[in-house]
């Protein structure tokens, strides 16, 4: 199966959009990152409310960066599906042009 330059344009498309969605988990999990070391280092006999929220706001520190990999790892697929998908049409273009 050959893609169309529609689809490639459609793939490189989603890969930024999982880009743009790996950069906004990362923020997010910035800003969680923050309000844990906070907590952490503002408590040292913390209560255990505290430390059920310094290990809950830790979840969703790794979560984000879990998620950020996934969208970058999604990315380079796309990205990748796309390339394959354009040499495949420009070879079949150069067979054209010289056939």
């Amino acid at each position: 199966m050959t893609l169309t330059s529609e689809q490639c344009d459609a793939l490189e498309a989603k890969a930024r959009n999982c880009r743009d969605n790996a950069n906004a988990e990362m923020i997010v999990s910035e800003v969680y990152r923050e309000e844990y070391m906070r907590g952490i280092s503002g408590h040292p006999d913390a209560s255990a409310a505290t430390n059920a929220r310094s290990m809950e706001l830790y979840d969703f520190v790794i979560g984000g960066q879990n998620r950020a990999k996934n969208f970058v790892r999604d990315a380079e697929l796309f990205e990748a599906a796309a390339a394959v998908g354009r040499l495949v049409l420009s070879s079949h273009q150069l067979g054209t042009e010289n056939g």
